[in-house]
């Protein structure tokens, strides 16, 4: 079971990925493209943003201490989405094994609700349990705050894609896949020419997000 980057006692947590991850960028037309600013060792995330890749609307990440810092560096104020895969297993992490399922499924009535409101009130009651129950589970939750939640600030219809960063980590995966014969690219060039390639022969695909059709709706979340 992996833990999120950064959170609480270092000893306790692992970073989500072992690779520096770089921004995909979903357009305003739904067309992905690649960024490139580097967010450190373990970050895994994703920006939603313009053609130009300028501010972007949305970025989505775990919860590595150095890529927040970043984020905030570069684009203050910007929406910041937790993944909420990543925390979900730092809950799971934490917390004693004959409670790990009720855990799991609490914490999906904050996750998978209509609207935020009812996401706070199943927030608030996961809260006054487990902090009684089991403190460092209640803790972690905390540690998230409301980036845990700013997806319900969007369309209803992006918020399968927008409340988790697989479709990085995924990408991720595919490419180490096809190049761990090559051993080291000598150089991000090297590696963005292989990218393509494999991306031109459709050995590695990027696919648009969960409702790509409201990017326009959410740009007016956003502003």
């Amino acid at each position: 079971m992996r833990n999120e980057g950064q959170e609480g006692d270092p000893d306790e947590c692992v970073p989500a990925s072992s690779t520096t991850a770089r921004p995909s960028a979903a357009t305003t037309h739904g067309k992905p493209s690649a960024g490139d600013r580097a967010a450190g060792p373990g970050a895994d995330y994703l920006c939603f943003g313009d053609d130009d890749l300028g501010r972007p609307r949305l970025i989505i990440s775990d919860g590595n201490a150095g890529l927040k810092s970043a984020i905030e560096r570069l684009w203050p104020g910007v929406a910041h989405q937790r993944c909420t895969v990543h925390k979900l297993w730092n809950l799971l992490a934490k917390a004693p094994e004959h409670a790990r399922e009720a855990v799991h499924e609490e914490y999906n009535r904050i996750i998978y609700t209509p609207n935020r409101a009812a996401a706070q009130r199943a927030r608030e009651s996961f809260l006054a349990k487990w902090k009684k129950q089991c403190p460092s589970v209640a803790a972690s939750l905390e540690e998230a705050g409301e980036e845990l939640l700013t997806f319900y600030r969007f369309p209803a219809s992006q918020h399968k894609s927008l409340r988790m960063s697989n479709a990085i980590e995924r990408l991720q995966e595919e490419f180490r896949r096809r190049v761990k014969t090559q051993a080291s690219l000598p150089s991000e060039k090297a590696a963005l020419l292989v990218f393509f390639g494999l991306f031109a022969s459709g050995q590695v695909k990027m696919r648009r997000i969960e409702g790509w059709f409201d990017l326009t709706e959410s740009a007016a979340v956003a502003a």
